[in-house]
């Protein structure tokens, strides 16, 4: 055999000429094939997707730089294609691993984001180039240099199989809709994936219980990938919504008040006397009596201000009469360094004052003017302070305008204002000027203002960075009404009107997926709703398994320490925060042991568990590769008039108790019928069920008969309270969650304030069955000790 470049002689087996280098095909290929197609029925051997790595064609082979030194031309060609060939193999493998990763990637992109309603157009990404040299699928032709455009990040398939450059079809497997930009190719039926699955197959995960190991895997997932919008797909409305939330946001329109302006003038009368009646019938002063407690029917509402003087933030709590719709009631909260200024102010239903208690304390616990609580009050008639009473260390002082209002209920010491001093006169006209002012300023600013209130949260990378540079979005009704980004620490506040609405945050980052938070709800007197924590993860096609474990809420396990597996739940995934009517991008059922694995990107998610005898639960995720297994406490379903609270949170801190405070005889004190650890019971059934002091919870309560009066529910962190560490803010990233329950199902869902330190969260309160959101937050128990007595 001679080369057919240069004439020289070729040893036989040899496939390069020894002088000029030029390829020679061996003798006994069939039909001229040469032995690196690998005869694999007319398709050029091609892995990795392109021309072999260093092959430049059939008039030569690159030197390697690592064979340099080999004497023979012959030798380095013939090592170099060995190298090639293993080089092929290995990406052969490599690709077979991807391909095994993508089984569960979803390559439909007909999902509607938004639920019931649509979100503006969603921007694709553009699908990555495929090979040049085309690829067939299982179905799928390759033509020559033009094959089908699947690369590595991206696939040019349409949803019904269409491959053209281009679609708006094409879809990034995991990552969201995309157009292709490969060459021309044409999948057969079903369109191609990589290594030749099609559609339907790459939807697929891995099926079948594994319940040996304590797991099931999640079967029929369809992940789309994570929606895609981009800053250049959003358009802020101009509409009057929009205006108005905008200047909520400028600060120009911050709500001050200046309690004590010197606007009203006392009006002095010895002879008159307290009437006792508003305040005795509001007030559960008699637990057995149904002429008074009406302040629980009330409706509550809230708002905010700045005090001029001091500079500190204000919180009112109105109370409407639902019947005649006067404003009975309104306590101010004023927030100092290291403690609370909390007045108490009733009106007659004409708007007159006729009662104010002002006490300082650390947190707001249920209770209002009991003779054992110390405080100054101020009794009033027709704008003249009849009394001035000081509680202090169990001592009462009474101190009265006229012999009229000595006679009744003093409960003390008492000195008549025609027998004080100059100095105490003086000091008792300074406080009938004072309160009767602070008791008309407060009533006729707080109720001429507009309601505000804020929504707030964390942007926070994976590893509890905060992420500065996202742009969150405020969307309601098919419009961008609202665009901010988050402070240093990755807080973030939009303050909105404070009417019953709601709204959705869409978050866009450099980088990131697309994030929405949906089923954000305003309610009336709410000022705070605040969203789980969002973590923004960078855009990738990593899939990462975790372990979901569905245990009962309310019965222990066998062993008297775990709660109960609850098997057979099905599991519905969705993208997104609050998601409960969008696509279900991935579902499964909990094995014998109540595990379910799934297999997810990078994101964050809503899991909805459904399983009959018990209320569906919705639980927001986030996948990252530190996550661990997520705990999820299922709820035995209610008879109707029950009620129950069941607390959530992550590992840390270890030890978060639930308190709740029942009505059943506030005349006890603030220590009445209070529920928690040390006293999980009561006389009438309401029960502390699951106490758990090593992380996760639950902590649950069951109120067997909710009746008529004032509940409130606490969450004390016990682990920094017991180190004397109130300033910490573990609870505040740990995650907490309380989801309250009744004969209807999951009624309410609260999730811990963020970006906070404290260790008393005051979540809600139940007034005649009614449930009122509080969402304080506090972070002193000096002078506090019922969250361990």
């Amino acid at each position: 055999m001679f080369c057919p470049n240069c004439g020289t002689p070729i040893e036989k087996g040899g496939r390069f000429c020894p002088n000029c280098g030029t390829f020679v095909p061996s003798e006994g290929a069939p039909g001229g094939a040469s032995d690196h197609e690998m005869q694999t029925g007319g398709q050029q051997w091609n892995p990795g997707g392109g021309q072999h790595p260093g092959f430049d064609g059939p008039d030569g082979f690159e030197e390697d730089p690592l064979i340099r030194g080999v004497p023979s031309p012959s030798d380095r060609r013939k090592k170099a294609i060995l190298i090639g060939i293993i080089a092929g193999l290995l990406a052969l493998c490599v690709g077979a691993g991807v391909m095994l990763l993508l089984r569960n990637r979803n390559r439909d992109t007909t999902s509607d984001t938004s639920g019931n309603e649509s979100l503006p157009a969603i921007a694709g990404q553009n699908g990555a180039p495929g090979s040049q040299s085309g690829t067939a699928g299982q179905n799928g032709s390759a033509e020559g240099q033009n094959g089908s455009a699947e690369g590595q990040n991206g696939s040019a398939e349409g949803q019904n199989g269409t491959g053209e450059p281009g679609s708006p079809q094409g879809v990034l497997p995991g990552l969201g809709n995309g157009s292709g930009q490969g060459a021309e190719g044409t999948p057969g039926n079903g369109g191609t994936s990589p290594g030749g699955m099609t559609n339907q197959e790459a939807g697929q995960v891995l099926s079948g219980a594994a319940e040996s190991q304590g797991s099931s895997e999640m079967t029929g997932a369809s992940l789309s990938g994570a929606p895609k919008i981009t800053d250049q797909d959003i358009t802020i409305s101009n509409g009057d919504l929009a205006k108005q939330i905008a200047e909520l946001n400028t600060g120009a329109t911050a709500q001050v008040i200046d309690i004590y302006a010197n606007n009203y003038t006392p009006v002095r009368n010895a002879s008159l006397a307290w009437d006792r009646t508003l305040f005795y019938t509001l007030e559960d002063v008699y637990p057995d009596r149904s002429t008074d407690g009406k302040i629980n029917s009330y409706l509550v509402s809230r708002k905010s201000f700045v005090n001029a003087a001091t500079g500190n933030k204000m919180e009112y709590e109105i109370y409407t009469n639902p019947g005649n719709g006067a404003v009975n009631k309104i306590v101010s909260i004023e927030y100092f360094q290291d403690h609370l200024e909390i007045t108490d102010y009733y009106y007659t239903d004409s708007g007159k004052v006729s009662f104010v208690f002002v006490r300082d304390d650390i947190n707001y616990v249920p209770s209002y003017a009991v003779p054992t609580k110390d405080g100054q009050r101020f009794y009033f008639n027709s704008d003249c302070m009849v009394k001035w009473r000081i509680v202090s260390g169990g001592n009462i002082r009474n101190y009265c305008i006229g012999s009229a209002s000595m006679s009744e209920n003093n409960n003390g010491g008492e000195t008549q204002y025609d027998q004080l001093d100059a100095s105490s006169k003086s000091a008792y006209d300074e406080a009938e000027k004072n309160i009767l002012n602070a008791a008309y300023n407060t009533y006729n600013t707080v109720l001429g203002a507009a309601s505000i209130s804020w929504i707030t949260g964390l942007v926070y990378n994976p590893d509890e960075t905060a992420r500065t540079d996202a742009h969150i979005y405020l969307w309601k009704d098919n419009e961008y009404l609202y665009m901010c980004t988050p402070a240093e620490d990755g807080s973030y506040y939009i303050a909105v009107p404070g009417n019953p609405d709601s709204y959705r945050l869409v978050i866009v980052t450099p980088g990131c997926d697309t994030i929405i938070v949906y089923d954000i709800t305003i309610i009336v007197g709410v000022l705070y709703t605040y969203v789980d924590t969002i973590y923004v993860t960078p855009q990738s096609s990593a899939v990462y398994q975790q372990v979901l474990q569905v245990r009962d809420a309310l019965n222990y396990a066998a062993n008297g320490v775990d709660m109960m597996a609850v098997p057979d739940a099905q599991i519905n995934i969705r993208y997104g925060l609050n998601a409960k009517d969008t696509e279900i991008i991935a579902s499964g059922t909990t094995d014998s042991l109540g595990n379910c694995n799934i297999q997810l990107p990078p994101g964050m998610y809503t899991v909805e568990v459904i399983k009959s005898g018990y209320d569906i639960i919705y639980v927001n995720i986030v996948i990252r590769i530190d996550l661990g297994t997520v705990e999820i406490h299922f709820s035995p379903s209610l008879p109707a008039g029950e009620m129950r609270i069941v607390l959530s949170w992550g590992e840390w801190p270890y030890d978060l108790d639930s308190h709740l405070f029942t009505p059943y005889d506030s005349s006890l004190g603030d220590e009445g019928y209070h529920i928690f650890y040390s006293n999980p019971t009561d006389a009438v059934g309401d029960n502390l069920d699951v106490d758990d002091t090593t992380s996760y919870g639950p902590e649950t309560i069951t109120i067997p008969v909710v009746k008529d009066g004032l509940y409130k529910y606490y969450v004390v962190d016990y682990t920094n309270c017991s180190h004397g560490t109130p300033t910490s803010f573990d609870m505040s990233n740990s995650g907490a969650v309380v989801n309250v329950y009744s004969s209807s199902g999951l009624i309410a869902t609260f999730h811990v304030p963020t970006g906070q330190s404290g260790v008393i969260w005051e979540v809600f309160e139940i007034r005649n069955g009614q449930i009122i959101p509080n969402q304080r937050y506090y972070n002193n128990i000096d002078t506090t000790d019922w969250w361990y007595r």
